[in-house]
């Protein structure tokens, strides 16, 4: 099929992309949390979750799995067991956000 190899090769391309986005949207967290006010600190976090969700998109996944994995993930380990839910119920408060949501 004319035009595949090139779809493949631009695909891959983006995904690279999109991880060194990832990584650098990290390393801004990182640096703000340092230095920062709140507003650099949550615009980091929230290229984070973007670059995230646009990762999954490029592998073939849709937004929505993403997002009922967080919700799965998040009650796994509410199950288990987790300090933060222990220490400040952050699990719980994820969980009902999420919920909110739906």
């Amino acid at each position: 099929m004319p035009g595949t190899d090139m779809d493949i090769a631009k695909n891959i391309k983006a995904v690279e992309w999109v991880k060194a986005d990832l990584v650098d949207s990290l390393g801004n967290l990182f640096k703000n949390m340092v230095k920062g006010s709140m507003d650099t600190i949550v615009d980091s976090l929230a290229l984070i979750i973007i670059n995230c969700f646009l990762l999954v998109k490029r592998l073939g996944l849709s937004f929505g799995q993403l997002d009922i994995r967080v919700w799965e993930k998040t009650s796994a380990l509410l199950e288990e067991g987790h300090p933060l839910e222990d220490w400040y119920k952050d699990l719980s408060s994820l969980k009902t956000y999420l919920e909110m949501k739906r």
